[in-house]
């Protein structure tokens, strides 16, 4: 199978996975706007210098949050700027985000370089606490935690992701977004 082949699988999956996972949320938007609660995803909006932490070692990447989707869902794509041997980036994510006012909370479907998942493991849920998205995924070894914590006053970002399993938590990332100037 081509390279080129795969890649058209991937986002027909990835799209078939979206309309699948996350409820659409046009309903509750306000005439020729986005949805009133997505206001707070505006903040992930840009492009954002990243630095911190990556299965213990240091890291560096590239965030660039936008709308799609007529603005029901946030996109963003985080590519690390560090390369292995073979020149792939170490860590590559594209996410949509959602808010699904039915159920009052967010929704998250996740798909990154860890290899293909679980189509029932590739969406999340989170209750907005303060300025906090925390994110959970069931997958077929535990769940992972996706938290997003807004510091409003210094406008960066704080990610910290981690896998659980029989009860020990185990961290993979502790990443800064800053805002690119």
């Amino acid at each position: 199978m081509s390279a080129k082949t795969v890649l058209r699988a991937a986002y027909l999956l990835c799209a078939l996975l979206i309309a699948a996972a996350v409820p659409a949320v046009a309903e509750d938007a306000p005439a020729g706007g986005m949805p009133a609660q997505d206001a707070f995803l505006s903040q992930f909006l840009g492009r954002w210098n990243v630095v911190g932490t990556y299965k213990g070692h240091p890291a560096k990447h590239k965030f660039k949050g936008e709308w799609t989707i007529q603005n029901n869902y946030l996109r963003f794509r985080d590519v690390s700027e560090e390369e292995n041997a073979a020149g792939v980036e170490l860590f590559e994510v594209i996410a949509y985000i959602g808010y699904d006012a039915a159920k009052s909370r967010y929704v998250c479907v996740w798909l990154d370089n860890s290899g293909v998942a679980d189509p029932e493991s590739v969406a999340g849920t989170a209750t907005r606490v303060g300025d906090t998205l925390p994110f959970v995924f069931k997958t077929a070894k535990g769940t992972f935690h996706a938290t997003f914590a807004y510091n409003t006053k210094a406008n960066k970002w704080l990610l910290t992701m981690e896998n659980e399993a029989d009860g020990t938590v185990q961290p993979i990332a502790k990443l800064q977004l800053n805002k690119a100037r």
